[in-house]
C-alpha cells in the first residue's frame, strides 16, 4: 500500500447535479480511528476486510492435519485477517503427511510434507507449494514423530501467512467523501464503483459528519495503475 500523508486529497469531484455537492477521494484510514493515511491502521483495516478460510485437504484427515489447519487459522487471525466469516475471498487448502525417513539404531528421522494451495474467490490460483521438513535425529521413533509434527505445524503457519500476505499486498483503500448529496445518488455512485473489476468492496461508513456520506473502497492497486480517481469521477458523472 502506498503511504499517504494526512490531508492529502487524491483528486477532486465532478460537478454535482445539485450545484455545490462534491465527491472526493481521500486517504483510506478512518478519521474516527486515527488520522487518514496511518499506514499501520490502513494495513489493519484492509486485512480485516479480506475474508480468509483454511480447509483441510488431507485424505484421510487426521489429528495432525486438523491441528495444522487450526494453527494456520490462528496465525492469520493474529495477522489481522478475518477468518471463516462470510464468503471467503482467499481460500487456503492444506495437505499434510508425516512418514519415517531414516533410522540408525534406535535413532529415527521423520519427514513431513505440506501442500499449500491458495485460490481467490474468482477461481484464480494464487499459490501452489509443496514444503518438506525433517525431524531432528532423535532417540525413539515416537519422539522423532512428535518433532516432525511440530515442525510441519510451524512451517504451515509460516507458509500460509507469508503467501496470504504476499497475495494481498497490492490491496489498498481510499474513502470516497460525498458532500451535499442525496442517499440515493450516493448509493448509485457506490454501486457503479463496486461493479468495476479490481474493486473488492465499497461499503458505507457509519457516523459520517452531517451532510457527508462516506464509502470505503478497497481495491487491487494493480488494476488501477493511474489511481482509482478516474473510476470515482466516472461513477459520479454518470449518476
Amino acid at each position: 500500500m502506498k503511504k499517504l500523508t494526512n490531508g492529502l486529497v487524491l483528486g477532486l469531484a465532478v460537478a454535482a447535479l445539485t450545484g455545490c455537492s462534491t465527491v472526493k477521494v481521500e486517504p483510506g484510514s478512518d478519521t474516527y480511528i486515527e488520522p487518514r493515511g496511518s499506514q499501520a491502521v490502513e494495513t489493519e483495516i484492509v486485512r480485516a476486510a479480506i475474508p480468509v478460510t483454511v480447509l483441510d485437504n488431507t485424505v484421510p484427515s487426521d489429528g495432525l492435519s486438523s491441528d495444522v489447519v487450526a494453527l494456520a487459522k490462528g496465525r492469520l487471525a493474529a495477522g489481522g485477517y478475518t477468518v471463516d466469516a462470510g464468503e471467503a475471498y482467499v481460500t487456503v487448502r492444506l495437505r499434510t503427511s508425516v512418514a519415517p525417513f531414516d533410522k540408525f539404531g534406535n535413532y529415527y528421522v521423520y519427514e513431513g510434507q505440506l501442500g499449500v494451495n491458495v485460490t481467490r474467490a474468482d477461481g484464480k490460483l494464487l499459490a501452489n507449494e509443496l514444503v518438506s521438513v525433517k525431524s531432528d535425529r532423535v532417540l525413539e521413533s515416537e519422539r522423532a514423530l512428535i518433532n516432525a509434527r511440530q515442525k510441519i505445524s510451524d512451517e504451515a503457519g509460516n507458509a500460509v501467512t507469508r503467501v496470504v500476505n504476499e497475495k494481498t499486498t497490492g490491496m489498498e483503500s481510499v474513502i470516497v467523501v460525498m458532500r451535499n448529496i442525496t442517499d440515493g445518488r450516493a448509493a448509485n455512485i457506490a454501486k457503479a464503483i463496486r461493479k468495476q473489476p479490481g474493486v473488492f468492496s465499497c461499503n458505507k461508513l457509519p457516523q459520517s459528519p452531517k451532510g457527508v456520506i462516506e464509502y470505503r473502497v478497497i481495491y487491487d492497486a494493480k488494476s488501477f495503475p493511474d489511481s482509482i480517481q478516474g473510476v470515482v469521477d466516472k461513477a459520479a458523472r454518470n449518476n
